[in-house]
């Protein structure tokens, strides 16, 4: 089982976001582990750091930033380090979306297939480190916390954001490959209350993404699959209706009748009797 570091951890109750600054002369490691209620970002200052995501393998030097959301699995080893680590609950992090007023910024970030980097040239590389050690000074003053963060990341963000591959399809790779997920094992029951758990995000980010990409809350998305899916199964085989409501998650008998109805106009019986597919030579 892979561990998780919870918020607690790297900050206090009610905090704007931590920052940690870190600096070790000797050999230093972190087995794998992911984040549990924060992301975080880290800017390596001095040093060089193997980071390890999964398969993926990362030598950072110095100037190189990091964007490490809650569901990536990852490892670090280095030496002669100094790097800061800036550390957002995740609550918070979603506020920021309406906050900084950079629609779509945050969920590019989020969505991306891998944690995001940035290499930073020189002089960028020196201000982001000072950025950052205001930061470090000011986070324990929260009104001043606030302004400063919103600043930090209105200047840097966009910098990680820039290195993200762009995919000819708009929906972020996580929700795509929930779709195709769910797609596959619809049969197998699957419940709304899954899909944060499946998608590796917050029940509150699906549901802005689902409203955002889709159109409709995940419930209404999923009941629309799942009618869907039933009405294939009608037309297309001799399975009995309760066993097709039982296999695709339904309640009850009723409740997928009324949903069916409100859908397609019909029963289920009376939509499989107008629409089955007839094999060719049978009665």
């Amino acid at each position: 089982m892979i561990p998780s570091i919870p918020l607690a951890a790297v900050a206090s109750a009610g905090a704007v976001f931590a920052v940690q600054r870190v600096e070790l002369p000797g050999a230093w490691s972190f087995d794998e582990h992911r984040h549990r209620g924060f992301c975080e970002i880290a800017f390596l200052a001095r040093g060089r750091i193997v980071h390890r995501f999964g398969d993926r393998v990362l030598q950072h030097d110095p100037g190189t930033m990091v964007f490490i959301r809650e569901r990536d699995v990852h490892a670090l080893e280095g030496e002669g380090l100094l790097f800061y680590n800036l550390n957002l609950p995740t609550a918070e992090w979603w506020r920021l979306d309406a906050f900084l007023g950079e629609a779509g910024l945050l969920e590019a970030l989020e969505g991306a297939d891998a944690a995001p980097v940035a290499v930073l040239d020189a002089g960028a590389s020196q201000r982001c480190h000072e950025h950052l050690a205001e930061l470090f000074l000011a986070q324990h003053d929260r009104q001043r916390a606030r302004r400063m963060l919103a600043g930090f990341l209105l200047a840097w963000l966009p910098v990680l954001a820039a290195g993200i591959s762009r995919h000819r399809d708009p929906r972020p790779a996580w929700l795509v490959q929930l779709i195709e997920e769910v797609e596959a094992r619809l049969e197998a029951g699957v419940r709304v209350a899954d899909l944060p758990r499946r998608a590796g995000v917050t029940p509150a980010h699906l549901a802005r993404s689902f409203r955002r990409h889709l159109g409709c809350t995940p419930s209404t998305w999923l009941t629309g699959r799942r009618i869907e899916r039933a009405a294939l199964l009608l037309t297309h085989t001799q399975r009995d209706l309760a066993d097709i409501a039982d296999a695709l998650g339904f309640a009850s008998r009723s409740w997928f009748h009324a949903a069916f109805r409100r859908r397609h106009g019909l029963s289920p019986a009376a939509f499989r009797s107008r629409h089955a597919v007839r094999v060719a030579g049978s009665a």
